[in-house]
Formats: structure tokens, sequence, C-alpha cells
């Protein structure tokens, strides 16, 4: 969220002389208050140091965060070790949430990022190929002033970003120098626009490329605070609850979503050609999606894996977050599926299992399969990645999808599943639902990666209910 935002970028000006000098960086340490309005929900603590073959990249954010009424610290260290024009060579990294610790470390080599990945209990291996030589997200900034880009100048950087484990495109483009209200001083600063997924944030940076001021979406900001406000001003405060700032309140109430078969919606505010929202279930015309509920009868009572196209064969492997090969969720699979029962069957005993053990409590990580197994415990995306693993192990081919969901007069963000069982069939496991009730508005499918996919409609989407039946 701080390295995003919804701030349209302006045009390019016209050309003019480098604002920053290119060439060598030096070191430079910065600390950072993140704020949500008043509140100061957390700190972030960055050092870019010149070492003998380029650059170490050290950074720690620590912050407070309220998801549906529960308060959670989240920690995340990276520390990079980088070539000298500012792109990765190395990394560890670790993301550290009560119970839950995800950790990676990986290298370059041969056009790929080499990956080792601990997270419950589990041990893996990923190699993850390149577009292009990666950067760090914190290092982009240092890069960018280390080219010497000039007002209008823009700049693509392919990222690798640790919290996917993938690496997507971001477009930097340097605007120009303005004075900068930072607390109770003014600075001047060097204004850059960031474009990322379809969405722009706003920086302001000093002379070495390091950020002043940086905003984001649900109203979080960072701002440049000395080493001591940070660690000894104003003590940290619980974020607003950001589920329910991030929901999407429509023009009126529905009914309790599961007594309807079909629902009819309005989606404005948004470009809605970057989603592919016609598919099974969800019909769009214009800028009215439509969503049936599915029909479960005439199912097969087998599904012979041999039978299986290709494509849908594919959502049967496992995955960096999805461990259906694993001993744990193989041994699992195996006690609830009985052989000669059909899918349908079989999918509700997963689905019964999970409601009966798996406590339903938000939690600050990155959802994997088996930590959820481990812990007994987890919000919407554990629950998925959890159902999808147990599915594939039990030889169904199964999905996440990410969108919306009706609650208490919101649609709030949320992942489910889709399972192949003859066809297609949504699932959600949270809620015990097969299928999946018709509020439940799929916008992407797939990895973490894809997920992210649904951050331009944070605060723009806006919900019509049209027809209900």
């Amino acid at each position: 969220l701080v390295r995003t935002g919804v701030v349209s970028m302006p045009g390019d000006p016209g050309p003019a002389a480098p604002l920053m000098p290119a060439g060598p960086l030096k070191a430079g340490e910065r600390w950072m208050n993140i704020l949500q309005g008043d509140r100061r929900i957390g700190t972030t603590y960055s050092r870019l140091e010149p070492v003998e073959d380029g650059y170490r990249l050290i950074e720690k954010v620590t912050m407070r965060i309220n998801t549906m009424g529960l308060v959670q610290d989240l920690v995340l260290d990276s520390s990079g070790w980088l070539n000298p024009d500012l792109t990765l060579d190395r990394f560890t990294f670790a993301m550290h949430s009560g119970l839950f610790t995800f950790m990676a470390q990986g290298h370059v080599k041969d056009n790929h990022l080499v990956c080792q990945i601990q997270s419950g209990g589990d041990e893996r291996h990923l190699r993850v190929p390149l577009e292009a030589p990666p950067y760090l997200p914190a290092g982009i900034f240092p890069a960018m002033a280390k080219a010497g880009l000039a007002p209008g100048d823009r700049r693509v950087f392919h990222i690798f970003d640790p919290s996917t484990m993938a690496q997507e495109k971001i477009t930097l483009a340097m605007q120009g120098r303005e004075m900068l209200q930072l607390g109770n001083r003014e600075v001047e600063a060097l204004k850059v626009s960031l474009e990322f997924k379809g969405i722009s944030l706003d920086a302001w940076l000093d002379e070495n490329g390091q950020v002043l001021m940086e905003k984001g979406l649900l109203g979080i900001r960072q701002e440049r605070v000395s080493r001591e406000e940070a660690l000894f001003g104003q003590p940290l405060s619980a974020s607003g609850d950001l589920t329910r700032v991030a929901a999407v309140v429509p023009d009126r109430d529905l009914p309790d979503p599961t007594t309807l078969s079909q629902i009819s919606l309005q989606l404005e505010g948004i470009d809605l050609e970057r989603y592919d929202l016609n598919d099974g279930r969800q019909h769009l015309e214009g800028d009215r999606l439509t969503l049936t509920r599915e029909d479960l009868a005439g199912l097969p009572k087998a599904l012979p894996q041999k039978n299986l196209s290709p494509a849908i064969a594919a959502d049967l492997a496992p995955s960096t977050f999805v461990q259906s090969d694993h001993p744990k969720i193989q041994t699992l699979a195996a006690q609830l599926v009985a052989p000669d029962d059909a899918p349908l069957a079989n999918l509700r005993r997963i689905v019964e299992w999970i409601q009966i053990n798996i406590a339903k409590r938000p939690v600050l990580s990155l959802p994997d399969a088996l930590t959820t197994l481990d812990k007994r415990m987890g919000d919407c995306n554990e629950h998925a990645v959890l159902m999808a693993a147990l599915a594939r192990a039990a030889g169904y081919p199964a999905q996440v999808e990410a969108g919306l969901v009706y609650q208490k007069g919101r649609f709030f963000y949320h992942a489910w599943n889709r399972v192949y069982i003859g066809r297609w069939i949504t699932v959600d496991a949270l809620f015990g639902q097969i299928p999946a009730d018709v509020s439940h508005i799929r916008f992407t499918r797939g990895t973490a990666q894809q997920q992210l996919d649904i951050l331009p409609l944070l605060g723009n989407l806006q919900i019509r209910v049209l027809e209900m039946e």
C-alpha cells in the first residue's frame, strides 16, 4: 500500500537539464513515519551504502495494522546486495506477524532469480525467469537519482517483489522541483510520479534519491523524520480498519445473498477493460455485470484425470504457496476423500473439515497452504490456498479467485476458489458455500502476483444494484 497510490499521473513537462547529477551515490540512511490521517501507524528505516562491488540496501518496515477489528504488528526486513547500476545481485527477505513468518533469499543467475523459500516449516526452491535485470522496490528511487534524469524523462524499472516472488514493471516519471511541506518546515524536493498496475502515486525525493514523502492508498503516506522522532516520538497507533476503509458501499442494501439466484450490478469508476469479467457465472454487457448462481445438477460421478485437457490439468500442479504435493497435505486429502464417492461429495467433506478445523481469524501473512494447516487459522486468503491445495491433492484442478463479496451493507475484498469437478464450480471455504453465492464478484484469479490487479479498484469502484432474482 505504501508503494502504490491513486493520484492520476500528470502529463510530461518539456525537456530540461538533469535535476540530479549522475554518478556514484553517497551513503545515507532515512527514517520515515507511516501515517494514516493523523495516526502514526508505523515506521520505515532504510540505509543505502557503497560496498566494494556496488551497494547494499537495507530496509525495515514496522506497521500496526487493524484488519476486521483485530490489531496486529507487521514487520518486514529486507537486505539487497546491488550492482553498481543498482540492479539486484542477491537478497534476503523476512516477514513476521504474530505466529506467522515467511523468509526468502535468492540470487541472480543466468537470467533467473534462484530463490529459497521457508514457510510453514517447509523449504522450497524456485527459479523466477527475468525479463530484464531486476531492482528491489526500495532501490528504484536511488537508481533514478543515479541515472541523472531530467524533468519529463520516464524510465521503466523491472522490480522483483519478494512478497509475491515475481517480477513487475514500474514506470517512473520525473516531474521537477517543488517546495514540500514536511512537518513544520518547508524543503525543496524533486517530485516523481510512479505508475504500477494502472495506479499512480507521487513521491518527493532529496538530491540523493531518498524519499522525503510518499503518498499511497487508503489515505496512507510516508514522511521523512529524524531518527529520534522515529524511535522516541509519538507511539504507534493501529490503523483504521483497512478492510472496512477499502470496502465498497453499494447504492442500496442486498438481502441475504444465499437466497438469490441472479443479480445485476452496474460497475462504475474503473476501467473495466482491464479485467476479464465474462466467464462462466459472470456476464458483462457495457458496465452491467450479471452474476448467476451455478447449477450443481448433472455433475459427473467421477473425474478421471486422463480425460482432463492440458489447460485444466495444469491446475493440479503444486505451486509456491499451494503445496499440494507436501506429505501433510496429501495425507489429509486422502483421509477426507473417498475414491468411490462423487467429486461434489468429496469437495463438501473438504470444505466441512476446513470449516471445523481452521479458525476464522485475520492474518497478516503471505498465505500458504502448509502454514495454514499447521497454524489452524486464517482469513479468506488462507482458507482459499488450503482449499486449493487439498482439492489438487485429491485430484481436482483448483484455482484461487479474488474480488468482492457482499456482507452487512458493504462489498468487501475477498478470496475464494474455483474447482473443476466435470465443470468449474465456485467454492468458498471461509463461508462454507458450494457454489459461492451471487455476490462474489471475481476480478482476477491466479497467484499473489495476479491478485495485485485488484489494486486499481481501491477507492475508485462504485456499485449500483440494478436487479435481483
